[in-house]
Protein backbone atom coordinates (compact mmCIF):
# COMPACT_ATOMS: atom_id res chain seq x y z
CA UNK A 1 0.00 0.00 0.00
CA UNK A 2 3.04 2.41 0.77
CA UNK A 3 4.21 1.99 -2.56
CA UNK A 4 1.29 2.39 -4.22
CA UNK A 5 0.83 5.67 -2.23
CA UNK A 6 4.06 6.96 -2.97
CA UNK A 7 3.25 6.13 -6.66
CA UNK A 8 -0.12 8.14 -6.81
CA UNK A 9 1.73 10.95 -5.00
CA UNK A 10 4.84 11.16 -7.43
CA UNK A 11 2.48 11.35 -10.36
CA UNK A 12 0.44 13.79 -8.44
CA UNK A 13 3.48 15.98 -7.41
CA UNK A 14 5.02 16.29 -11.38
CA UNK A 15 1.78 16.69 -13.44
CA UNK A 16 0.11 18.80 -11.33
CA UNK A 17 1.55 20.23 -8.15
CA UNK A 18 5.07 21.04 -9.37
CA UNK A 19 3.08 23.48 -11.94
CA UNK A 20 1.13 25.74 -9.43
CA UNK A 21 1.63 29.35 -9.29
CA UNK A 22 4.56 29.72 -6.38
CA UNK A 23 4.51 30.45 -2.40
CA UNK A 24 4.94 33.98 -2.49
CA UNK A 25 1.78 35.36 -4.72
CA UNK A 26 -2.12 34.96 -4.46
CA UNK A 27 -3.45 32.01 -3.21
CA UNK A 28 -0.33 31.06 -1.59
CA UNK A 29 -1.45 29.38 1.27
CA UNK A 30 -2.94 27.00 -0.67
CA UNK A 31 -0.38 26.10 -2.92
CA UNK A 32 2.05 25.81 -0.54
CA UNK A 33 -0.22 23.25 1.55
CA UNK A 34 -1.03 21.39 -1.58
CA UNK A 35 2.57 20.39 -2.12
CA UNK A 36 3.60 19.87 0.97
CA UNK A 37 0.63 17.30 1.53
CA UNK A 38 1.96 15.44 -1.25
CA UNK A 39 5.62 15.79 -0.83
CA UNK A 40 5.43 14.77 2.80
CA UNK A 41 4.45 11.27 1.44
CA UNK A 42 7.58 11.15 -1.17
CA UNK A 43 10.37 12.17 1.25
CA UNK A 44 11.60 9.58 3.91
CA UNK A 45 11.26 12.81 6.87
CA UNK A 46 9.39 15.96 6.64
CA UNK A 47 9.22 18.33 9.40
CA UNK A 48 6.44 20.83 10.36
CA UNK A 49 5.95 24.24 8.19
CA UNK A 50 7.94 22.51 5.03
CA UNK A 51 7.66 24.56 1.74
CA UNK A 52 8.18 23.14 -1.68
CA UNK A 53 7.78 25.98 -4.06
CA UNK A 54 7.05 25.69 -7.89
CA UNK A 55 9.18 24.11 -10.24
CA UNK A 56 11.01 22.06 -7.57
CA UNK A 57 12.35 19.26 -8.63
CA UNK A 58 14.01 16.21 -6.25
CA UNK A 59 13.91 12.76 -8.45
CA UNK A 60 11.56 10.54 -6.57
CA UNK A 61 12.21 12.00 -2.62
CA UNK A 62 13.74 8.61 -1.69
CA UNK A 63 16.70 9.78 0.92
CA UNK A 64 16.01 13.31 1.00
CA UNK A 65 14.67 14.39 5.02
CA UNK A 66 14.09 17.75 5.81
CA UNK A 67 14.13 19.56 8.98
CA UNK A 68 11.35 21.71 10.42
CA UNK A 69 10.97 25.45 8.66
CA UNK A 70 13.30 24.52 5.82
CA UNK A 71 12.22 24.90 1.80
CA UNK A 72 13.13 23.74 -1.48
CA UNK A 73 12.64 27.16 -3.09
CA UNK A 74 11.12 27.97 -7.12
CA UNK A 75 12.89 25.78 -9.75
CA UNK A 76 15.46 24.48 -6.79
CA UNK A 77 17.23 20.92 -8.03
CA UNK A 78 17.94 18.38 -4.87
CA UNK A 79 19.09 14.81 -5.74
CA UNK A 80 19.12 12.68 -2.56
CA UNK A 81 20.24 11.57 -0.28
CA UNK A 82 20.34 15.00 1.52
CA UNK A 83 19.54 16.26 4.75
CA UNK A 84 18.37 19.36 4.82
CA UNK A 85 18.25 20.76 8.66
CA UNK A 86 16.27 23.00 10.12
CA UNK A 87 15.53 26.34 9.63
CA UNK A 88 17.19 26.08 5.79
CA UNK A 89 15.78 27.55 2.57
CA UNK A 90 17.46 25.94 -0.68
CA UNK A 91 17.04 27.54 -3.81
CA UNK A 92 18.41 28.27 -7.46
CA UNK A 93 20.79 30.74 -8.38
CA UNK A 94 20.31 32.35 -11.68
Amino acid sequence: MAKLTRCICYIMYYYFARWLPPSYGPGRRLWRKIRFIICRRLFDQCGVNVNIDAGAYFGSGKGIAMGHNSGIRVDARILGPAKIGQNVKMALKY
